[in-house]
């Protein structure tokens, strides 16, 4: 379970029931372990915006980068620390695509200059931010993946999953906050997300 928020908590409620619903909109894509990670490590723990910009450089500053990021994961030591590290920065990308893309594009100091990421065997530089974060987000689980081969198999499937189906999951993610943001209690409350 998260630290984000207890189990009774009505955002947690919200959240699972919007993510239930998006995934009887798109079941290919249901297993449960990644139910669980998207439940729990992305939507519950990036409730509170310490846990978004948790990730911390050698010198203890919060990095809210994603280029940074990527530098402290090169950087990583342990093989639990790796998986933790590129999981992290493969939730990172997810949500913040997901929920907060214009934040995106209207804050270029979010991605580097020129953004450039590996794409399967070459480097392909992008115009917009949305697709570096996508391309980012997927080796980032990618390498989270093949790390838990050998170290924590038990989430190795969570994590090939939402590797190879990054695009799908970004768009169920944006599913799950058209759902929020319809959500009857939402409304009569007023706007939780931008």
């Amino acid at each position: 379970m998260s630290d984000g928020i207890p189990d009774n908590h009505p955002l947690r409620q919200l959240f699972s029931k919007a993510l239930d619903k998006a995934f009887q909109e798109r079941n290919d894509l249901y297993s449960p372990g990644v139910a669980s990670h998207l439940g729990d490590d992305v939507l519950c723990d990036f409730i509170h915006v310490d846990r978004i910009f948790r990730l911390k450089d050698t010198n203890g500053q919060r990095l809210e980068d994603l280029a940074r990021m990527l530098h402290v994961a090169v950087e990583r030591e342990g093989p639990e620390r790796r998986i933790e590290v590129d999981s992290y920065i493969g939730a990172f990308a997810l949500f913040m695509s997901g929920f907060f893309p214009g934040s995106l594009s209207s804050r270029r100091w979010l991605a580097p200059n020129p953004m450039v990421s590996k794409v399967g065997p070459i480097f392909v530089s992008f115009e917009r931010p949305l697709d570096y974060y996508e391309a980012e987000g997927r080796n980032a689980y990618g390498r989270a993946a093949e790390t838990a081969r050998l170290f924590a198999p038990d989430v190795r499937e969570t994590y090939t999953r939402l590797a190879e189906k990054f695009p799908e999951y970004l768009e169920l993610m944006r599913l799950v906050k058209t759902l929020i943001s319809d959500d009857p209690e939402v409304k009569r409350v007023g706007r939780v997300l931008d």
